[in-house]
């Protein structure tokens, strides 16, 4: 099954009605909401028109449900991103220290560096259903740049050649990068085949689909 990493017409629709919502609907939402709530709250009821309360509750209702949706999406991506990366953490394979790890759950992606394994682990919530999790050696890159606050990796597979990740770390990254290419690391299995025993499980423990590389 081949995953298409780039928005579809219909997702990058939805991310203009979203940007659209939150730049202009809600705010306006949120003036009217405020005022029409503080009219049929208030002691004064002369200039009251029929139909306020239901007004307000529709108004109220369009600013706390989208909201409610997009806190609940957020948590539910933490969620995934923590899960997956919790079953792959092992003192001999992948153990980052907080430093060199991020978790970006706004692109639902999570990049960690182990200096002590030599390992790197990407994981990336494509959409619903699929998701990237990418086990890296040193040996499985072939170089590494740095743009603003974006962090990009070049990686030995076609399928997916380039990973990213915006990130405040992103030119130490590339420092512990360079001075992790000075040493030997051995772990007792490849990382990559080590992730690749675990995606059955994560695939059926969390209903996504996983592409393997080659």
């Amino acid at each position: 099954m081949n995953v298409n990493r780039l928005k579809t017409h219909r997702e990058s629709l939805v991310v203009l009605i979203k940007a659209a919502y939150l730049l202009v609907g809600f705010p306006l939402l949120l003036l009217c909401g405020t005022v029409m709530l503080f009219s049929v709250t208030s002691d004064r009821t002369n200039h009251r028109m029929q139909g306020d309360v239901a007004g307000t509750v529709l108004i109220w209702a369009a600013i706390l449900i989208p909201v409610g949706m997009f806190v609940y999406s957020i948590v539910s991506r933490r969620s995934l991103l923590r899960k997956v990366v919790g079953a792959l953490r092992s003192p001999e394979y992948f153990a980052p220290d907080e430093t060199n790890e991020l978790y970006h759950v706004g692109d639902g992606k999570y990049l960690g560096i182990d200096i002590r394994n030599g390992t790197m682990l990407y994981v990336h919530k494509i959409r619903s259903g699929q998701m990237d999790v990418i086990g890296l050696s040193m040996a499985d890159w072939t170089s590494k740049e740095v743009q603003g606050n974006v962090f990009k990796l070049y990686t030995k597979h076609p399928e997916l050649p380039m990973i990213q990740i915006r990130t405040p770390w992103a030119m130490r990254w590339y420092e512990t990068l360079d001075a992790m290419t000075t040493k030997r690391y051995n772990t007792p299995q490849p990382f990559p085949q080590y992730v690749a025993t675990h995606l059955t499980a994560l695939q059926s423990r969390h209903r996504v689909y996983i592409p393997t590389f080659s």
